[in-house]
């Protein structure tokens, strides 16, 4: 993840903010990284970008490798101004 995918998510202008490894009191470990956009609109843009062809034949088969891709759940998340 480090070396590879996420330097190519950064060069397709992917703000990520944060990585993780959360390791749960049932044994399993979960992969956690934070990403940023502007709105979703940028989103859309930065996701087009990046999910391309390329990556669905060259990236997502090293992913599912490594992780179950059944797991993968996706939160989009809201900023809260405190």
């Amino acid at each position: 993840m480090r070396d590879e995918i996420l330097p190519y998510q950064r060069s397709k202008g992917m703000i990520i903010i944060n990585t993780s490894i959360y390791s749960s009191d049932d044994g399993f470990d979960y992969f956690i990284w934070l990403r940023e956009f502007d709105n979703a609109e940028a989103r859309e843009k930065v996701y087009k970008n990046t999910y391309n062809k390329w990556w669905a034949t060259e990236m997502k088969p090293k992913i599912f490798k490594l992780i179950d891709k059944t797991s993968i759940n996706v939160k989009l998340l809201q900023a809260v101004n405190l």
